[in-house]
C-alpha cells in the first residue's frame, strides 16, 4: 500500500479496528491517513487517547456504529454526538431510503446537543451500563466452545430490537447456546469492560426461548 501511494495509484491509506491499543499503534506508526472506529455515546472511551492522538497528526476519523449497532434509539442525536465529539464522518448502517434521508438531514443542520438531548443520551447509555458487549473478542476462546460475542448479539436482537425470529434462527445454527455456559469465569478475567458474562448468559438462557 505504501508503494502504491508513492506511485500515485492511491491517495490515502486507512485502518479500521475495535481495539484501542491496536489503533493507537497504527496512529503512532504514522503510516496511515485515516482511522475507522466504533464511536457513539456508549463507546466513547476513544476520546481518552485515540481521537486526540489522531487529531494531533491531522488524520481523518471515520465513526462507524454511531448508533452502537442499533442499541441507541435516538438516531439523530447519536449521529450528531459522533460528529461533534470527534469524528469527521459518521457511517450508520441503513436499509431504507427513509433512513438515508433522515441521517443525511442530520448533517444539513448540524448543531450542538442541548441539555435535554444530552440528558436523553446519558439516560439511554445508562440502560446499557455494564451490559454492552462491544464484540472485541477478548473473551474468546471460551473453554466450553461458546461464541460469546455472537450469543450476546443474538440476545440483544431478541430483547432490545424486537427481532425475535431473526435471533432464534441464528441461535439455532449454533452447537453451543446460552445454557451451555458452565460459569467457569475464565471470560471474566479477559473482558476489558468487566462485563458479568456468565450472569448475562444465564439471564439470556431464560428469556431467549
Amino acid at each position: 500500500l505504501l508503494k502504491a501511494k508513492e506511485e500515485g495509484k492511491i491517495r490515502w491509506i486507512g485502518v479500521t479496528g475495535h481495539s484501542r491499543p491496536v489503533i493507537l499503534k497504527a496512529i503512532y506508526s504514522e503510516k496511515f491517513d485515516t482511522i475507522q472506529i466504533p464511536f457513539n455515546p456508549i463507546e466513547d472511551e476513544w476520546l481518552e487517547d485515540v481521537i486526540p492522538a489522531a487529531r494531533e497528526r491531522s488524520m481523518g476519523i471515520i465513526g462507524m456504529k454511531p448508533l452502537a449497532g442499533g442499541a441507541l434509539r435516538n438516531a439523530a442525536e447519536s449521529i450528531r454526538f459522533s460528529i461533534l465529539k470527534g469524528t469527521d464522518v459518521a457511517i450508520p448502517g441503513m436499509d431504507s431510503v427513509e433512513q438515508v434521508e433522515k441521517n443525511a438531514g442530520v448533517g444539513e443542520e448540524l448543531r450542538e446537543l442541548d441539555a435535554e438531548e444530552t440528558e436523553k443520551l446519558e439516560e439511554e447509555k445508562g440502560t446499557w451500563e455494564g451490559r454492552f458487549c462491544r464484540r472485541c473478542g477478548y473473551c474468546m476462546p471460551c473453554p466450553n466452545g461458546l461464541n460469546i460475542p455472537f450469543l450476546l448479539l443474538i440476545d440483544a436482537y431478541y430483547t432490545r430490537y424486537g427481532l425475535k425470529d431473526w435471533a432464534l434462527a441464528r441461535l439455532n445454527t449454533l452447537d453451543k447456546k446460552f445454557a451451555d455456559c458452565t460459569e467457569c469465569g475464565e471470560c471474566l478475567d479477559k473482558c476489558p469492560y468487566q462485563l458479568p458474562i456468565p450472569e448475562m448468559m444465564k439471564e439470556a438462557a431464560e428469556r431467549v426461548i
